[in-house]
């Protein structure tokens, strides 16, 4: 869902010609959002027109202008035109890694898509991941089955293993200021992520047109105070991005008391996979006002940058 004439997004290379990927370098080497305002704070010149006031969101966002855009890649046709030509080892994989996840799902190829540095055609042999979208709620749900079962294994279709989940863990518990045994659970929860032939791979579902459940003027998020609330998840709506959850049994341990306090929304992917009903989560976020169609109701929004490290999800049963 995107506002009139600009499209939500966040640029991501700039051209160089020193840059590793095929002389484009990256303006955000992480996607958290303390990495995202450093680059903001070192290409200000290049950033400042796509950091403009967004009102059905009531703050700053980056967005691009359509009338900026030149050419536009289409994730859903790279695997159709890769068929006709010659591959590189990388797009070779890419290719097959489609093909295994279609054999294992059951969801037909052309549900695939490839995005990323791959699509765009600057990819680094040695240093790009593969990136794929599956297209359609129904296709993901299958996907994401398939890939908490076969990831367990270690085929060339493989998950982190326990060494480097402790790495990832370890990382992220020292930047975000997160317990180590709760980034660990964060990482072992991961579906999206993994490996095929000892690349790693992520895989993205992107609602089909007929699913998108709002419009962007539908919905307008009124900025509130920073909260730490405790929730059972009632209703996961993680699948697309931005995860969320419908929540009940709500406590303020932070904040002040407001209800109803409906939703936790997470612009930061490391936590969309732990919304799971019947889950309890601690969260530090932005309590928001929500305006959507003809009610109104409160959310706690993470990955922010009112919220010191953008804020966190934390499963405490899992």
């Amino acid at each position: 869902m995107h506002p009139r004439e600009r499209v939500l997004t966040f640029p991501k290379y700039l051209f160089t010609g020193k840059g590793a990927w095929r002389g484009y370098e990256r303006l955000v080497t992480k996607y958290d959002v303390d990495h995202i305002y450093k680059a903001i704070d070192k290409f200000k010149w290049l950033l400042k027109e796509y950091l403009v006031p967004l009102p059905s969101f009531n703050r700053k966002l980056f967005s691009v202008p359509v009338k900026y855009i030149i050419k536009h890649y289409m994730p859903e046709t790279w695997l159709i035109k890769a068929k006709r030509r010659y591959l590189d080892p990388l797009e070779d994989k890419a290719l097959r890694l489609a093909m295994e996840l279609s054999d294992v799902s059951g969801i037909p190829l052309d549900s695939f898509g490839v995005t990323g540095s791959i699509l765009i055609g600057i990819h680094n042999l040695t240093l790009s991941d593969i990136n794929l979208v599956v297209y359609g709620r129904k296709e993901a749900e299958e996907v994401r089955s398939s890939l908490r079962e076969y990831l367990h294994r270690r085929g060339k279709l493989r998950g982190l293993s326990n060494n480097e989940i402790l790495t990832l863990a370890l990382n992220v518990s020292k930047s975000r200021a997160i317990p180590l045994h709760y980034a660990v659970k964060l990482y072992e929860h991961r579906w999206r992520r993994g490996f095929f032939e000892g690349v790693p791979f992520s895989v993205n579902p992107v609602p089909k047109v007929t699913e998108l459940p709002s419009l962007y003027a539908d919905v307008t998020f009124y900025p509130l105070v920073p909260v730490t609330v405790k929730v059972k998840v009632r209703k996961d709506l993680s699948l697309f991005y931005p995860p969320a959850c419908e929540v009940s049994n709500v406590t303020f341990i932070e904040g002040p008391k407001i209800e109803p306090l409906l939703k936790v929304i997470s612009y930061e992917g490391l936590y969309s996979d732990i919304m799971i009903e019947g889950y309890e989560l601690l969260v530090r976020g932005l309590l928001q006002r929500v305006k959507e169609g003809s009610r109104t109701y409160y959310c706690v929004t993470v990955g922010v940058s009112e919220i010191r490290g953008g804020g966190y999800i934390l499963p405490l049963n899992a």
